[in-house]
Parts: C-alpha cells; sequence; structure tokens
C-alpha cells in the first residue's frame, strides 16, 4: 500500500504458538502492505536481524518526512 511517497512496511510477529505466520503474511500482503519483516526470534533475545531492518527504514522514512516538513516550512 502506498501512500503520497512513504510504502508501508510490516513486522510480523507471532505472539503465541498458535498464530501461522503465512496467515499473518497472506493478510498484511490483502491489505497491500509492500513490504514486510518477518523473523522467527524470542523477543528476548538482543539478535533480532529483521527488526533492526524495521527501526533502519523508520528512521529513514521519519528523516525524510523531516526534512520534507522543513523545506516546505521554509517555502510558506
Amino acid at each position: 500500500m502506498t501512500k503520497g511517497n512513504i510504502n508501508e512496511n510490516s513486522l510480523s510477529k507471532s505472539t503465541n504458538r498458535y498464530q501461522s505466520l503465512i496467515s499473518q503474511m497472506d493478510a498484511l500482503e490483502k491489505f497491500g502492505f509492500d513490504k514486510i519483516y518477518y523473523e522467527k526470534a524470542s523477543g528476548g533475545k538482543d539478535d533480532r536481524p529483521e527488526l533492526e531492518r524495521v527501526l533502519d527504514t523508520l528512521v529513514k522514512v521519519i528523516l525524510s518526512l523531516y526534512s520534507n516538513l522543513t523545506a516546505w516550512y521554509v517555502r510558506h
């Protein structure tokens, strides 16, 4: 799903053993998410590569929005 220039992303996480990662991913795809990050890791682990990718993407989106807002503010 794209709104303006921002792609929507999702991090899928199963909270219990009955949730299926595949059914979560199918649902997210039906909602039109462009990028789905997933991992099979405990929330208590420090090594979470997909979470790191999500956070890196989030930082880039925030910086881009801030830059665009600053440029708009300077013009007005």
